[in-house]
């Protein structure tokens, strides 16, 4: 068997991704580590969920959400103009103008179909055609070949894929150093990481008498507080599974909120 084959730590995943191009080859756990490789990489917060994951001609890629092109903006500085509005034909095309205080400059377009499109349907293609070109504009000049979630509708085949499986243990002894993550951020974030903050004590949201919520998989409170569960714990860090019954949803967002800010202040600067 080749070392390839046998090397579980997170060059081998990421060497596997780029030799075969396609993410559906790595499990679960690895699928987690190269993730968090790439935003360890870009400097990105992975609590946020930059990135996710579509399916393009079979292969599983992973493409960048709006929060990924907000936070590169913010890092590298990225000032944007609008230099240019226009309808060409059926199209209503937006050339955006990115630059960077040591002076590089690049230019993307945004273009979408307007025909028959009147009142709120019309102004909101014409902010879509922004939005396509400023964020395809700071992934060109930061260097990077993802695509943009505002891409994704103009792509024949292309389907967003959420998936349902743990791609982290679901414990973590208090001295479990994690192997998958060559930066060390991963190990120094768990070396600082001490007892809870009283807000995630999980018996403060534990109450009596609890009233059913609606189904986890349809509350998009309950699924933001469970990805920033394990966001948080491939870091290192230990939180406890949010409760699937609660008073309210407010709940959820609590402690989805509480999560993300624990991790942010325990973060190493870069």
């Amino acid at each position: 068997m080749s070392d390839l084959a046998t090397r579980d730590d997170g060059l081998g995943v990421i060497e596997r991704v780029v030799a075969h191009g396609d993410l559906s080859k790595l499990t679960p756990e690895q699928r987690a580590s190269y993730y968090f490789e790439i935003c360890s990489s870009l400097k990105l917060n992975p609590l946020t969920r930059p990135f996710e994951y579509l399916t393009i001609n079979g292969k599983l890629l992973l493409y960048a959400r709006k929060d990924a092109t907000d936070q590169l903006r913010a890092l590298h500085k990225v000032s944007l103009e609008i230099t240019a509005r226009e309808t060409i034909g059926e199209l209503y095309v937006v050339t955006a103008k990115a630059r960077t205080p040591d002076g590089r400059t690049d230019e993307e377009i945004g273009a979408v179909t307007v025909k028959g499109l009147s009142g709120e349907a019309f102004a909101n293609a014409l902010m879509r055609a922004s939005t396509k070109a400023k964020r395809r504009v700071t992934l060109s000049l930061c260097g990077l070949g993802f695509l943009d979630e505002s891409e994704l509708e103009t792509i024949r085949d292309a389907a967003p894929v959420v998936f349902s499986d743990a791609p982290i243990p679901t414990t973590l002894e208090p001295d479990q150093m994690l192997p998958a993550s060559t930066s060390g951020a991963a190990a120094r974030l768990q070396a600082e990481s001490g007892a809870l903050p009283a807000s995630m004590d999980p018996a403060r949201h534990a109450q009596p008498a609890l009233v059913e919520a609606p189904a986890a998989p349809d509350d998009p409170e309950y699924r933001r507080a469970v990805e920033a569960t394990r966001a948080a714990r491939a870091l290192g860090v230990r939180v406890a599974e949010p409760p699937t019954t609660v008073r309210g949803r407010e709940v959820w967002t609590q402690i989805a909120d509480d999560v993300a800010r624990m991790v942010r202040s325990k973060a190493p600067a870069r």
